[in-house]
């Protein structure tokens, strides 16, 4: 064998060898791209994920915003119709104070003309007294009438 030969044996599996590392990097190189497309792909399907989440998040915030606004005016306006109750009751306590001192007053001036005037019914009780004294006077008058009438017979 000479030397070319050997030479051409040399490269030959030199170039064997090499064409079977390519082979193997590019598998390797391959299913490494592969992994990778992978890990990009789910990357990205969690980003897509993550976006809508911030986008609903977001979209809660401002809704949670808005709701917290309502909140606040509804206590508010919970506020001002209970103060409005407060003064409405403080008023009612005021004005049944004020009903019940004129009942203590009205009730103290029936009492008064009671003793003063003869009271609610002293008309009815004067007509009452007035008319008994005039059944009193005429029951007088016809019994002496009577009298007079016998002592005139019997003087005849």
């Amino acid at each position: 064998m000479t030397d070319t030969e050997k030479e051409q044996r040399d490269l030959t599996k030199r170039m064997r060898l090499l064409e079977g590392n390519r082979r193997s990097y590019a598998g390797d190189a391959k299913t490494m791209m592969q992994k990778q497309m992978d890990t990009m792909n789910a990357l990205k399907k969690e980003n897509k994920k993550l976006r809508e989440d911030l986008k609903n998040a977001e979209g809660s915030a401002g809704l949670n915003t808005k709701l917290q606004g309502e909140l606040t005016t509804k206590e508010e306006q919970y506020d001002n119709i209970q103060r409005k109750i407060d003064l409405e009751q403080r008023k009612l306590r005021e004005y049944e104070t004020k009903v019940d001192a004129y009942k203590d007053m009205l009730s103290g001036k029936r009492k008064e003309r009671a003793t003063t005037m003869g009271g609610i019914n002293a008309t009815q009780e004067n007509h009452q007294i007035v008319d008994k004294q005039i059944k009193v006077l005429e029951n007088r008058l016809d019994q002496a009438l009577v009298k007079f009438n016998e002592a005139l017979s019997y003087n005849k």
